[in-house]
């Protein structure tokens, strides 16, 4: 049994140092093994990223409140987003979003100051789903900027000290 052993590991070094030996003349290949990490840790690290960036969307505004137009500033603000389009129909921002033209339509209902002022806003945020990963990082943010409004439009630091 241990003859076995030996002739096999003998075998296996053989067939490992007769690769090592032509890999070692084929400068292409070391190249290829040497640089290519390097080229994906810089291109994944600094080039691609899964943060969504100058995002189409829509807003259809029943309110016409001012606190309305500060919640879609406030989304606008957050630097993922472009100005919105404003639509005048539940049916035309859903056209948007068949286009393609719009990830998300930012729907706000009519009695949304006061639901704000009372501390329960709710709005509705329909989106895209052609591109799964990118449409639930839009409507994370969306929904933080939500959960974080203030109609009366204080400051943050603001709120805090009020608590």
């Amino acid at each position: 049994m241990s003859g076995r052993i030996a002739r096999f590991a003998s075998n296996v070094l053989a067939v490992a140092y007769r690769e090592a030996t032509v890999i070692r003349h084929d400068a292409t290949f070391i190249g290829v093994v040497a640089v290519q990490p390097v080229m994906m840790i810089l291109l994944f690290g600094l080039a691609l990223s899964n943060e969504p960036a100058n995002v189409p969307w829509a807003v259809l505004d029943q309110s016409q409140s001012a606190a309305s137009r500060r919640l879609a500033e406030e989304i606008e603000r957050t630097g993922y987003f472009v100005p919105p389009v404003a639509v005048a129909s539940y049916d035309a921002g859903l056209e948007l979003l068949r286009r393609g033209s719009a990830v998300a339509l930012v729907v706000i209902p009519r009695d949304f100051h006061r639901d704000a002022l009372r501390g329960a806003p709710e709005v509705q945020v329909l989106l895209d789903g052609a591109d799964p990963l990118s449409a639930a990082r839009v409507g994370g943010y969306v929904a933080q900027v939500a959960r974080g409004f203030d109609p009366t439009g204080r400051s943050v630091p603001a709120r805090r000290a009020d608590r």
